[in-house]
């Protein structure tokens, strides 16, 4: 008798929880999928004055703190301006944030 109500209980909690489940995996793969998609967002490629629009400051100040190694920047090739990714702005904020 014991066995018998003890898999009766098993398969009520297995059926009560298996949507929840269900529910969890796909909460994970939307997680997943916002996090790809943000990582994409940061990695943008900013021009100098983006990336002064965001700082709220001047395109000199953002080639001092470029010319400084503050800012993280690239030259693409082929080009002469410096650009920089918007992930390496929001280092630098979080740099200044904690000074």
């Amino acid at each position: 008798m014991d066995e018998v109500l003890q898999k009766l209980i098993a398969d009520a909690v297995k059926q009560a929880i298996t949507p929840l489940v269900q529910e969890v995996h796909e909460l994970k793969a939307q997680l997943a999928a916002a996090d790809k998609e943000e990582q994409a967002v940061d990695d943008s490629i900013l021009t100098v004055g983006e990336a002064a629009e965001i700082l709220k400051c001047s395109k000199a100040s953002i080639g001092k703190w470029m010319n400084e190694g503050d800012l993280k920047f690239f030259t693409p090739p082929g080009q002469s301006k410096r650009k920089t990714r918007r992930n390496w702005v929001e280092e630098f904020i979080q740099k200044r944030m904690a000074i």
